[in-house]
């Protein structure tokens, strides 16, 4: 189904191949040690299970983590870098913003909710700034309200 499709750029989805490689290949392995001493200390020692607790549900956030991410591959569609729109702001855009109240500019990257992380500047475009600019052009003033009140942008470039 179309409406399950995950859409990811070709560095969100190869991040998230690496993750999962990783959680497969080096976490899952770790915790199955880790589940495998502490059951054998709980049985020898025949009281303090805390330990065997707390890896059983270590051991349970991997595996869930391992399967959200099998899901997000199973449903993804990556972006083709020409589907990316280079005039104005789209899924995949690199944008140059300018806070106009500031002055400060920085580089985003417009990208799905699933693959967002403010802190990577990869804003989702469900966000309340990738909202506002996108389908604009470059040299275009966008206007985000938040909390803090309304806060004014310039868009000064688009890359793909």
């Amino acid at each position: 189904m179309v409406d399950d499709q995950i859409v990811l750029t070709p560095e969100g989805y190869q991040r998230i191949r690496d993750e999962l490689h990783h959680l497969t290949a080096v976490e899952r392995p770790e915790m199955r040690r880790r589940l495998g001493e502490a059951k054998q200390s709980a049985v020898s020692e025949d009281s303090d299970t805390s330990e065997y607790e707390t890896a059983k549900m270590d051991q349970a956030l991997v595996e869930g983590r391992i399967r959200e991410l099998e899901d997000v591959i199973r449903r993804a569609r990556v972006l083709e870098p020409d589907e990316i729109p280079a005039n104005v702001v789209g899924l995949g855009s690199i944008v140059r913003v300018k806070d106009l109240e500031t002055n400060e500019t920085w580089d985003v990257r417009v990208v799905s909710s699933f693959e967002a992380d403010p802190n990577e500047d990869r804003i989702s475009i469900e966000s309340p700034l990738g909202q506002a600019m996108l389908g604009k052009k470059q040299r275009t003033e966008v206007e985000v309200r938040a909390p803090g009140g309304v806060m004014k942008y310039r868009i000064v470039r688009i890359s793909r």
